[in-house]
This record gives C-alpha cells, sequence and structure tokens, in this order.
C-alpha cells in the first residue's frame, strides 16, 4: 500500500497501585469524595486493611515504604501474620510478621533482595506489581509485553488480568517501574487485587467494559444544530474550525471553504483534519451507512489561511450497518467476537477506530472467543474475514463467521496447567494403549507443552515395561482458550531407536528455531512437500505464519496446508521452471547492484542507507496497477523490484532484505499495516541498534528522483505513528534466526 502519514490522537489511562498503617479512620481531611482514589480508600478502610494517621488524615500523595505495604498486602489477602521468614534487617521491624508471611507465602522472593530489605525505604512500582501477581497466584507471562519501557513477566501478566494499565502517551504505553508508588496508588491497586481474588472472571468482564465506557465521542460536542451551511465561512478558532468541518460530513455537503485567522499545521494541517473527519466517520456516519474522505487545498497568507475541502462520500449500506458495532481496543473486539460466536451469528459488521496506530489482533479474538462454554455445545469457530476497506483513520469491516463440529465428545478434554500434567495424561493414555487423546492446555505455548519430548520419554520407559511404542498418527489442533489438541495414536515396535519404519529420514525438530530453519529451508529451495517426525518433533506452534512473513524475499508461495499427519505443503505463484529463472536473475542483479553501492570500510548504517537510496531512486512504485487492483505477482517480489524495477510495498520489503542479507545486516521484513491499509516494510539491526525502514513510504508518487529519510532506521516509537503490527511476532530475536 502507500503513503500519507497521520497520528494517533493521546489518550491517558493511569496506573494504580497499594497501601497502609496506624490509625483506623473511615473519614479524612485530605480525602474527598471527589478523588479518584476515594472509594478504593474506603473499600480498604471498611475491610481493615488499611488505615490514616493519628492526625485524621490520610496523606495520600505520600510515598510508601515495603513495610507499610507488606501489611497491608497481607492483611487484603486475608493471610495470617506469621514468623520464621526473616531478613537480616527485618528481625526487629515493626512489621515483621507481616513481611515473615509474605516470605513464607512466596508473595516476597528474599533472592531479589539479598540479605536485606530495607523495609523502610520506598517501594517502586515494579515490586508491587510482582507481590500482587503473587499473592493472587497469576503465572507470569513470557509474552512480549505491552509497555515501551520494559518487558518483564509480572508485569505483562498484571496487565492481561487488567490490574495494571500504564499511561499511555501519544499511542505508546509506558509503566515507569522505578517510580516510587504513592499511598493513593497503592491503595487502587490492593483493592483491584483483593476484586480480582473474590472473581476473577467477573472482574475482568467489569474492567474490560470499564475500558470500554471510557470512550466518548470526539464530534458530539461540536456539531452543529442546522440543516445547512454556507460555502464559506469565516472563523476565529480552533473550536469553530472543527464544528464547521465536521458538521459539513455530517451533513454530506459536498463542498466548503473555511478562512482562519491564524494557521499552524498542528491545528489545521493534513494529518489534523483526517483526525477530525474520521472522529466523525466513526461517531456518526457509519451508522448512517456512508463516510467521508477529502480533498484539501490551501492557500496561506501570512498567519492567515484559506482551507477548501472538497469531500468525496462512500457508501458502506452492504456492509450492514444497522447492527454495526464500534469498536476502540483489542477487548472491545474480543468482546465483540465473544459475543457473537456465543450466540453462533454467522455475521457481524465492525468498525475499527485509529486502526493506521493501533494493531487489532483478530487471531487473537478467535481464540479467545471458542471458550470452555462454546467448545461443551459441540462447535467452534472458524474464522473467515470477509470484506475490509480502510478510509483515513478507521476501517470498516465485515466479518463472516463460519463454524465446525467438534472431531471429538467435548467431555472427554482433559484439561491441564503446565508441562507435568501433560506428561501425565499422556503417559497414562500410553499405558492403557488409548488412542484418542484430547487434551486442553492452560497458558499455552509450544516450547511448554512438547509433544515430542514427553512421548520420547514414554516411548522409552514403554518399550523397556511392554514392548511397544507409541507412534503419532495425526493430531488435530483447535483455536481455542485454552488450547485444544486432539491426539491419534498407535501402537507398535519401533524400527530403530525409537524411531518407527514410517518415520524414517524424516526430521526430528525440537524446538521454534529449529521449525523455522526447516520451513524457511523448504521455501528458499522452492520445495512443495515437506515432512517431519510428527511423533518426536515439538508442536510447530505459530513458526511457519512467522516464516511466512518475515522473509518477503524467499517467500514465493501462493498459500499452504499443514496436514494432521505431518507434512506441510506450498502451493507456488509461479511454475516450477520460471520460479528457479526468476530466483536466478534476482540473485545475479542482487550481486552486480552490491558491486556498484557498497564499499569497503563502509559501517552497517551506510550499508543499509546505500541500499535504501537504491531502492527509491531505482524502483517506480506500481501505483496504477495498486489503484487498479490488477498487481502482477512479480511485484510482490524482489524479482519485480530488482529486475523489472518496479513493484509494490512487499516487493520492496523483499528486495531490501535479500540486499541487506547479502552484505551481512540481520534484517527480517515486517508486515502489518500502515496508514490503515496492508503494509510491508523491514525492521534491520544497525552497529548494533535495532530500528526500522520502510523504503515504499520514502519513495514519492509519482516518482521524483529524490530520495525522502522519513523512514529510513526510525525507532519502534516513531514508526508506530502510522504503522501498526503485531510485535510478537516481529520480536528481534528473529534478527538472528
Amino acid at each position: 500500500m502507500k503513503k500519507a502519514i497521520t497520528f494517533l490522537t493521546t489518550v491517558l489511562l493511569t496506573t494504580a497501585l497499594c497501601l497502609s498503617i496506624a490509625y483506623a479512620n473511615t473519614s479524612f481531611s485530605d480525602v474527598s469524595s471527589s478523588d479518584w482514589f476515594y472509594s478504593n480508600v474506603q473499600s480498604l478502610v471498611d475491610s481493615g486493611a488499611i488505615s490514616g494517621y493519628e492526625d485524621g488524615t490520610f496523606r495520600p500523595y505520600n510515598s510508601i515504604t515495603r513495610a507499610e505495604f507488606a501489611k497491608i498486602l497481607v492483611k487484603a489477602m486475608k493471610i495470617q501474620p506469621s514468623e520464621g521468614d526473616d531478613f537480616a534487617d527485618t528481625k526487629t521491624s515493626w512489621a515483621k510478621s507481616y513481611i515473615s508471611a509474605a516470605i513464607t507465602n512466596g508473595i516476597i522472593v528474599k533472592s531479589e533482595y539479598g540479605d536485606n530489605f530495607l523495609p523502610d525505604e520506598q517501594i517502586s512500582r515494579l515490586e508491587i506489581a510482582k507481590m500482587i501477581v503473587r499473592a493472587l497466584h497469576i503465572t507470569p507471562s513470557s509474552k512480549s509485553g505491552p509497555f515501551e519501557d520494559l518487558t518483564n513477566e509480572y508485569t505483562t501478566a498484571a496487565y492481561n488480568e487488567y490490574l495494571i494499565m500504564g499511561t499511555q502517551d501519544n499511542g505508546r504505553r509506558y509503566f515507569y517501574p522505578n517510580n516510587k508508588a504513592t499511598r493513593a496508588e497503592a491503595s487502587a491497586m490492593v483493592e483491584r487485587a483483593v476484586n480480582y481474588k473474590a472473581d476473577p472472571d467477573g472482574y475482568k468482564k467489569a474492567a474490560a467494559a470499564s475500558q470500554k465506557d471510557n470512550y466518548t465521542s470526539q464530534s458530539d460536542a461540536f456539531i452543529l444544530n442546522v440543516s445547512n451551511l454556507p460555502d464559506e465561512v469565516y472563523l476565529n478558532s480552533l473550536d469553530e474550525f472543527k464544528s464547521y468541518l465536521m458538521t459539513a460530513v455530517y451533513l454530506k455537503k459536498p463542498q466548503i471553504t473555511l478562512n482562519v485567522s491564524y494557521y499552524n499545521d498542528q491545528d489545521y494541517g493534513f494529518d489534523s483534519i483526517k483526525n477530525y473527519i474520521s472522529d466523525v466517520n466513526f461517531d456518526k456516519c457509519y451508522e448512517k451507512g456512508y463516510a467521508a474522505g477529502c480533498g484539501i487545498g490551501l492557500l496561506q497568507t501570512g498567519d492567515s489561511a484559506s482551507i477548501k475541502l472538497d469531500f468525496q462520500y462512500y457508501d458502506y449500506s452492504g456492509y450492514g450497518t444497522a447492527n454495526i458495532k464500534k469498536i476502540v481496543s483489542q477487548d472491545e473486539l474480543n468482546a465483540a467476537i465473544g459475543d457473537a460466536v456465543s450466540k453462533k451469528q454467522s455475521a457481524l459488521t465492525l468498525v475499527l477506530k485509529n486502526c493506521n496506530s493501533y494493531y487489532y489482533d483478530f487471531k487473537k479474538a478467535l481464540q479467545r472467543s471458542n471458550t470452555t462454554d462454546v467448545l461443551s455445545n459441540g462447535y467452534y469457530l472458524y474464522y473467515d474475514d470477509g470484506q475490509s476497506l480502510s478510509l483515513l483513520n478507521n476501517s470498516i469491516k465485515k466479518v463472516s463467521l463460519l463454524y465446525r463440529d467438534l472431531d471429538f465428545d467435548y467431555k472427554a478434554i482433559k484439561t491441564v496447567s503446565n508441562y507435568q500434567e501433560y506428561y501425565k495424561v499422556l503417559s497414562d493414555a500410553v499405558a492403557k494403549k488409548e488412542y484418542k487423546v484430547a487434551v486442553a492446555m492452560n497458558n499455552y505455548d509450544s516450547g511448554t507443552y512438547n509433544l515430542g519430548k514427553a512421548l520420547l520419554d514414554i516411548n522409552k520407559s514403554a518399550l523397556s515395561e511392554k514392548g511397544y511404542c507409541a507412534r503419532v498418527r495425526f493430531k488435530l489442533e483447535y483455536a481455542t482458550t485454552p488450547k485444544t489438541m486432539q491426539i491419534y495414536l498407535e501402537y507398535k515396535a519401533p524400527y530403530k531407536d525409537l524411531v518407527f519404519k514410517e518415520d524414517e529420514g524424516k526430521p526430528i525438530l525440537h524446538n521454534e528455531q529449529e521449525w523455522y530453519e526447516f520451513i524457511k529451508n523448504a521455501l528458499s529451495s522452492n520445495q512443495t512437500e515437506n515432512q517431519f517426525n510428527l511423533t518426536y518433533s515439538s508442536d510447530m506452534g505459530d513458526a511457519l505464519e512467522k516464516v511466512w512473513s518475515q522473509n518477503a524475499d524467499i517467500n514465493h508461495a501462493y498459500s499452504y496446508t499443514t496436514g494432521s499427519d505431518g507434512n506441510i505443503t506450498f502451493t507456488y505463484k509461479f511454475p516450477q521452471y520460471t520460479l528457479q529463472q526468476m530466483r536466478a536473475q534476482t540473485d545475479a542483479m542482487a550481486d552486480q547492484i552490491i558491486g556498484q553501492i557498497i564499499y569497503q570500510g563502509m559501517t552497517e548504517t551506510e550499508k543499509a542507507r546505500a541500499i535504501h537510496d537504491y531502492l527509491v531512486l531505482n524502483t517506480k512504485y506500481d501505483i496504477d496497477n495498486y489503484n487498479n487492483g490488477t498487481i502482477p505477482n512479480e511485484d510482490y517480489t524482489a524479482y519485480g523490484v530488482l529486475v523489472n524495477k518496479t513493484g509494490v510495498c512487499q516487493g520492496y520489503a523483499a528486495a531490501f532484505k535479500l540486499l541487506a542479507e547479502k552484505v551481512g545486516l540481520h534484517c527480517i521484513s515486517v508486515s502489518g499495516f500502515g496508514n490503515g491499509g496492508r503494509h510491508a516494510w523491514n525492521m534491520v539491526r544497525l552497529d548494533g541498534v535495532v530500528g526500522y525502514i520502510d523504503a515504499t513510504f520514502d519513495d514519492p508518487v509519482p516518482d521524483q528522483g529524490t530520495v525522502r529519510y522519513n523512514y529510513f532506521f526510525i525507532s519502534k516509537a516513531e514508526m508506530s505513528k502510522d504503522h501498526t503490527w503485531n510485535a510478537d511476532d516481529f520480536a528481534e530475536k528473529y534478527l538472528d534466526y
């Protein structure tokens, strides 16, 4: 896709944290009923978990010490104070029994502090997050976290459970882990923990709903109560400008000229106007079956400016807008699809706000909608995304929901929460020579629930004790929460070293990186059929999708199928002979280009700049075919960009990756959305620093023979202003795969 930069309006969500000390008082002179923390404090006071000071104050903005926090959390969690577990410096502390209880119950981990706890030191926000997660027995999360300023398994887990949300600034989320918590913050966090402990599912449902309630219309206050507007208006303030602009869109006026006295780009520029139109589209227009785009003409004279707006209106009535659902967050997307699936709806229409700067993960929403309640009804959702169209900052999506019946009796599912329980289920099945095993895995990841490792160990015992081994005939995986798998087994003596005759010579893939390399090699050599040892390999997880999206230079496949019997089949866009010729010509051209632009002694950054500049100056973006919907397959490849000198974003990303790797740079392609439309670019490590490069967005359309550097090696924060992607799927570690 192509061009145009937009910015996310700032939304502030604050975290909250936890507290205590000396004197019980339900009314404090420095706590007002209008304070955001009022109900949190009163709730904890009523429960006896917290109190104020002797002078009748609560001092909400004072910091809180480790000892104070330990006491409050232990009391709030209804844990009995105890003796015996101490640090060297807590044996005589006033809070020693609470600190000891926290140690005994795994809330405080002594190895994190060493010999001394320093109980009178101010506690940090990160320490509080850790203690809360441990107190609630929440499993730390190994997934990539939501915060820009840290990656921590405890804060990620707390975020996933709605216990902390952090602060959003310009579309990015921060936690400020080393900041010292206030008594007000501490009170709020502890009360959240208390509510979570009482009813985790109910707490999370209410928390998700409250986030939805936080969204307010951006246009209601500005739309004028009129039936028509003049063609030209003179205005004195930004609010007046917004009113006439939004009202013009609401009334479907074809054109209006707005004259402003004091022009500046921040308030009246192209990006701001797009934001204002996007707001009124989202709040008012989509539900009426239309939305507006706009052409902008600017005539500036000194401080004043005349802004001519030519509106284009797009008919969306065919999307079923009568029952439209407006979505402003991932939580709302999860809830919308989950509600539809619980009712077995076949379709729904969604409008996604700010999808040029916020990534909506439909795969995650699908998995979360396939709950145990849905499975117990004998079906699950098989998702088809249907029609989608982006306009300015928003996207409207008509979602088709397809369902399939379960292939097994739901009552036969065995639910496990760790590898030990998973191993026992499989071991018991093999001991009884069961031919089918249905297992649901909480907190699934393919590294933890390693089927191949488990069966290898089980078969060693089975062979020596019973004279047979279990072989996986095939397995069926379901995108559910928790992850569900149906494993079909057969029993026989192995051929050699526990390997069966049918599996001789098939590779055993032990982990994600081995899977990644196996699939990458298959695509690099244009292989169609690719078999592996299904019995002893780990689960593939999403390794195939990661290779598929991160390696645009070698991905010439049109589609793939993963057989339940241990086979991956790729269907390619070109005949094998044609594909071999294309690869050979592309490789030769890449070597020739490198000989022209790369010199001895260049730094990695200089090499990347030379590649970037070559692509921008020597490639024509295929705007005509893009606009007509007739993009040839070659445009998506490095061949199209390097040999034919024309292409679209995926071709630019493929060519950049190919050239970068040839000169020794660590690089992957990234796929997601740019300015709301599907897009591809690159992530690269240069001179020890990771950044992003989008040669497509730096190539002007039409070609002007110039190079821009707006998207050359910029940070994740900068790229996130108008690009969205699933950061977990494009983590830095893949630069080394």
